[in-house]
């Protein structure tokens, strides 16, 4: 995979080369994946190892390259059957800000925070991270507007719950479900062992 931004990242299962790009503006088109990241054939998430428990990572993306029925952001993933992710969706033409926590066999947290994006293109995300918490932050541009907040996130862990083998560790990254291309534009303030 390429490294962008500094950063080399991992994937959680094989992603086609055909399925990620840099753009000679500095800004990554990934494609992606037709089902949600709690399916084995989710493919379209950029990860790094979580090896600290205090960062704060911000994205940018480009709102204009999100589709129907997509949505891209934030991730923060364990396997298949734990993860959170933060994000932009676009639904009935309408672009929103998801924020959906997955532990198990279900969704246990599913808010959808509507808000006026239709004249912003490019559209900043935050995460905050300290210990268990986390505080979800979105900017159209106006400054920042916290929207979100979990207290524990037990489900990222190796023992968090018991489903199958739990043996990745925590990850943190990017993402896009649904379909065409998703354009991110910028990454910053991962945990130090990425860089």
């Amino acid at each position: 995979y390429p490294i962008w931004k500094g950063i080399d990242f991992i994937t959680p299962r094989g992603l086609p080369a055909g399925d990620i790009s840099l753009e000679t503006d500095g800004s990554l088109l990934l494609k992606a994946s037709a089902c949600d990241l709690n399916s084995l054939d989710f493919r379209s998430a950029l990860l790094i190892r979580q090896e600290d428990y205090s960062f704060t990572e911000t994205l940018t993306l480009s709102s204009e390259s999100i589709e129907e029925n997509t949505d891209a952001g934030i991730c923060a993933y364990y396997d298949e059957n734990s993860y959170l992710k933060y994000g932009i969706r676009r639904k009935d033409g309408q672009l929103s800000i998801i924020f959906r926590e997955y532990a198990a066999d279900g969704y246990i947290t599913d808010k959808v925070t509507e808000v006026d994006i239709k004249n912003t293109k490019d559209i900043r995300l935050k995460m905050e991270v300290s210990g268990m918490k986390r505080d979800f932050y979105y900017d159209l541009g106006y400054g920042w507007i916290k929207s979100d907040h979990t207290e524990r996130t037990f489900y990222l862990l190796s023992n968090g719950i018991s489903k199958g083998k739990r043996f990745t560790g925590a990850m943190t990254g990017l993402y896009a479900s649904g379909s065409g291309e998703v354009r991110f534009t910028d990454i910053t303030g991962l945990p130090d062992n990425a860089f």
